[in-house]
């Protein structure tokens, strides 16, 4: 079963992963890292979102989803007048408009996995109201759901939405319908655990072999998005945990509660570093790393400081 500190252990190693990807250090192939890394994260935010729900259709009204809303767009406040600040010192205001401000993106690159949350979140609150107002035998909530990210992922291609940003999408409904079973499938688990365990680590490998070898030309079909989170996240439920008690544990909190902020503010470090060729990669590559712990820190703390005052 998933808990707190299950989630936390992931937000606070993927968000690594994800620099690695960005980096592109030793001409090495990590377009899949980036893919399975997101997928994993829209996995847990579908997940959260229908453990809410599940605890009573009430809980998701528009009070919420404001709230949600705030989470995503007020921490990047700071980031975005940095990131502005630092690209302004070498840069004319018209190539950022065309390089930052134009794009799938809030002015931050690699925003687009916010822009893309919104837009989920949004789904996500159409369906429960859709559910609400229709009483049916089946799942109104989940179909609709599954339809709007369909019709998104369609309708992206005609939109200019980058292929990246909408199939991997359908990891979200992955973790809705997790949510729903989730019981059943961690006691089937725990029953026959190395059966389990085999059988998803060989579907999880050959996917990422499928893809590696290009069949697809990239990791840009809904269905292996689906298929693959779904299957690490399961896997990933029923290990057992570590010690949240321990310093290991207070280190994992500490890194989880800055995850969204290391996502959002590593394209500032990326533009502190410049050129990555001057550097050795491991050095770039730790350089990295502490300079993004550091700068989500510290914009996490400005940000709660300035709309702490601004509430009094």
């Amino acid at each position: 079963m998933f808990t707190k500190e299950r989630t936390y252990l992931l937000k606070a190693i993927l968000p690594y992963m994800i620099f690695v990807y960005h980096s592109h250090l030793y001409d090495w192939d990590f377009h899949l890292v980036g893919a399975f890394v997101v997928a994993i994260f829209f996995f847990m935010s579908g997940y959260g979102l229908e453990t809410k729900r599940t605890m009573g259709a009430e809980f998701i009204n528009k009070s919420f989803l404001l709230n949600a809303l705030k989470k995503l767009l007020l921490p990047l406040l700071v980031p975005i007048i940095v990131y502005l600040f630092l690209r302004l010192s070498n840069t004319s205001f018209e190539v950022i408009i065309d390089e930052d401000i134009k794009k799938y993106q809030i002015i931050l690159p690699f925003t687009w996995f916010v822009v893309t949350l919104i837009i989920l979140y949004l789904f996500f609150y159409i369906a429960v109201a859709i559910s609400k107002r229709i009483e049916s035998k089946v799942n109104i909530f989940i179909y609709s759901i599954i339809l709007e990210i369909i019709l998104f992922n369609l309708l992206g291609r005609f939109i200019g939405v980058p292929g990246y940003a909408s199939v991997t999408t359908t990891a979200f409904i992955a973790g809705i319908l997790y949510k729903n079973y989730e019981k059943g499938i961690v006691n089937g688990c725990n029953r026959h655990a190395l059966g389990f365990t085999i059988i998803l680590s060989t579907v999880m490998l050959l996917l990422t072999v499928y893809i590696q070898a290009h069949v697809f030309g990239n990791f840009d079909r809904p269905l292996t998005a689906f298929v693959w989170s779904l299957c690490f996240m399961v896997l990933y439920a029923v290990i057992p945990a570590y010690n949240p008690s321990s310093w290991f544990g207070g280190f994992v909190s500490f890194l989880a509660s800055i995850s969204y902020e290391l996502y959002i503010c590593q394209s500032i470090v990326f533009v502190l570093l410049g050129e990555k060729n001057q550097y050795y990669p491991i050095v770039y590559l730790l350089s990295l790393f502490f300079l993004c712990t550091v700068v989500a820190f510290g914009c996490r703390y400005l940000t709660g400081k300035i709309f702490a005052v601004s509430a009094r």
